[in-house]
């Protein structure tokens, strides 16, 4: 599992390709959903990304921060306390130390947050809603979203690895935000077209 959350098919990208590089696998999974492919959504977690040092030292562009987070178990030991200058480190970082601990030896941490009132129908005049709907109404596909994920499942050409698209599935309630269900029929019909087209396979999200 490398997953990071909040990345879209921009950064992820660029991770399949270093995975496929270096593990070479059989089968290569990748889950998404509809608001990856908006225009602008993540944008501020793909910045930080890519301009993390150890991402810059797996791409080739040497530099001794990134060189170190993987030759050097002091520093691996040093991360959970980098941050201890900020006034809120006492705060902060027991949580860091309780999500490594709850994190599975498979790569998940259990989530144990509970949703309130998760089949509330969208509000648009609820400011959190409004936000949502704003984002997503007259929902389209970006193409250059659906060129990073080709170079995903381009990535089967460098050897024999399988590329599954996965369609995540979402509360029901949230397709409120960019239409209606049909809209998103709508893009399952023109992910799995893209997909299959590209050799790899689509799984679409059932409903419950």
């Amino acid at each position: 599992n490398f997953g990071v959350e909040g990345l879209t098919a921009a950064p992820n990208s660029i991770t399949a390709g270093i995975l496929v590089e270096r593990y070479d696998p059989a089968l290569l999974i990748y889950v998404t959903e509809m608001r990856e492919f908006v225009a602008g959504t993540g944008l501020d977690y793909e910045m930080r990304f890519l301009a993390d040092p150890w991402l810059r030292y797996e791409l080739g562009d040497f530099n001794l921060p990134g060189w170190a987070v993987d030759h050097s178990a002091a520093l691996q030991h040093y991360l959970p306390y980098r941050n201890w200058m900020r006034a809120d480190f006492l705060e902060t970082f027991p949580l860091y130390l309780k999500r490594y601990r709850d994190t599975t030896a498979s790569g998940y941490e259990l989530d144990r947050l509970i949703g309130v009132d998760i089949d509330a129908i969208p509000d648009r005049n609820n400011p959190d809603d409004a936000k949502n709907f704003a984002a997503y109404q007259n929902y389209q596909i970006d193409p250059g979203r659906l060129g990073n994920l080709k170079s995903i499942l381009d990535l089967r050409n460098r050897g024999e690895t399988t590329i599954l698209v996965v369609e995540m599935p979402v509360h029901p309630t949230f397709y409120a935000f960019v239409g209606g269900e049909t809209v998103h029929q709508q893009f399952q019909q023109t992910l799995k077209a893209f997909v299959e087209a590209s050799g790899g396979v689509f799984l679409p999200a059932e409903s419950c």
